[in-house]
């Protein structure tokens, strides 16, 4: 995702001296919620052990006195910062913050969320198991850790430096509820699927930022193995989300055909899009328990744009 930050007024910094002035930026229409004048204060820089990337965790203080963290793929582009992950904190008098994790700042992440709860993967108040690949800053499953205590959630990361940056600048946590795995998702569907494990969702959202044909998801996911896993590893009601990045969709939506019976994407407003894939027809109005959903979660204003397409 690509962020606009805008440049900064004086008066910020005069009540919040802490965050330090920046005044070369980058710009880019699609998070509304950081459109406005903020100060940023950079908080860490981490590079990966597995990779040459490195991440930058930055925190915004918007005139509103709002504080949006989130994190950036150092030189990704030499003119844009790409945004990984991103979290609203509370913060209260003494300038002090803390974890948010009733809210999400990202569209997509927030689509993802209630993708689930259109199709009856997900249910209100009843268990489920969700199986996230791919960390990133933790959002999507801290958000329903928080939220729906009802369910178990797993999440598997290859990169030991994200789940680092998670726990320490995201707030992810692992405890009876929510466990992550360091490994390869790929690997771990596949292992799952022959050990007859179930899961009511599995979001993919594993990235590789250096593939432009297949930046999201991340090519090993298109392999004839690892689909056929990802499909036995759901329930006969469970749903595959995947938040999409990608030069050509085409192959992907080609691909997930060949193994589900039924496959939605959300048209979007932002340059991520989203996917959503099962294994029989879902009952009733996909769109009208889409907006329930939205609802319930809070989001309804923020997806109020969103619109699911059957391909």
């Amino acid at each position: 995702m690509w962020w606009i930050l805008a440049l900064f007024s004086s008066a910020v910094a005069a009540v919040h001296p802490a965050f330090a002035r920046q005044d070369d930026l980058p710009n880019t229409a699609e998070a509304d919620h950081l459109n406005h004048p903020t100060k940023l204060q950079e908080l860490d820089v981490m590079c990966s052990r597995l990779s040459d990337d490195c991440y930058v965790i930055k925190q915004a203080l918007k005139k509103d006195f709002q504080v949006v963290r989130f994190m950036e793929q150092q030189g990704y582009s030499k003119s844009k910062y790409h945004a990984i992950s991103a979290i609203n904190m509370k913060m209260d008098s003494s300038g002090n913050v803390k974890f948010n994790h009733g809210s999400i700042t990202i569209d997509y992440i927030a689509t993802m969320i209630a993708a689930p709860y259109m199709t009856g993967a997900l249910e209100f108040g009843r268990p489920g198991h969700v199986l996230r690949i791919g960390l990133g800053g933790g959002s999507l499953d801290m958000f329903l850790h928080s939220q729906q205590p009802q369910l178990r959630i797993t999440v598997v990361e290859l990169d030991p430096t994200m789940v680092e940056l998670a726990k320490k600048w995201f707030g992810a946590v692992d405890d009876e509820r929510r466990r992550t795995v360091i490994g390869d998702g790929a690997d771990f569907v596949v292992k799952a699927a022959r050990e007859g494990t179930k899961f009511d969702v599995i979001a993919l959202d594993a990235c590789n930022s250096a593939d432009e044909m297949f930046k999201c998801p991340a090519r090993a996911f298109y392999d004839r193995e690892t689909m056929e896993s990802v499909k036995e590893a759901l329930t006969d009601t469970g749903i595959l989300v995947i938040n999409v990045l990608s030069s050509n969709n085409t192959i992907l939506y080609s691909t997930l055909r060949q193994y589900f019976a039924v496959c939605f994407s959300a048209q979007m407003q932002s340059q991520n899009q989203v996917t959503a894939c099962m294994k029989n027809e879902p009952e009733g109005s996909v769109m009208k328990a889409f907006r329930k959903a939205s609802k319930m979660l809070g989001f309804d204003s923020q997806l109020a744009y969103v619109n699911f397409v059957r391909f």
